[in-house]
């Protein structure tokens, strides 16, 4: 499934569903939710680019948009783990 590519800062609306189960939260994969997932769920707000996986795991929320309240919703993973 491919998804749309947007203009800089322009929410994404997720066509549907992804066919797959994902685990939020960490980007990158590396065991680790940190800064680091959040510049790449920023990065997915602001550009649009990422594989069907990553925009999976970066919709905090289910709601199917990518936007700021899923960048809060994983600040607020990453605080509770301080």
């Amino acid at each position: 499934m491919e998804w749309p590519r947007t203009r800089v800062g322009i929410p994404q609306k997720l066509d549907k569903k992804p066919e797959f189960e994902c685990d939020n939260s960490d980007m990158n994969q590396d065991g680790e939710i940190n800064i680091v997932d959040v510049v790449a769920v920023v990065n997915l707000v602001l550009y649009g680019n990422g594989t069907s996986f990553e925009k999976c795991i970066a919709d905090h929320n289910y709601d199917q948009v990518i936007n700021v309240v899923d960048i809060v919703a994983l600040l607020n993973i990453i605080f509770e783990n301080n």
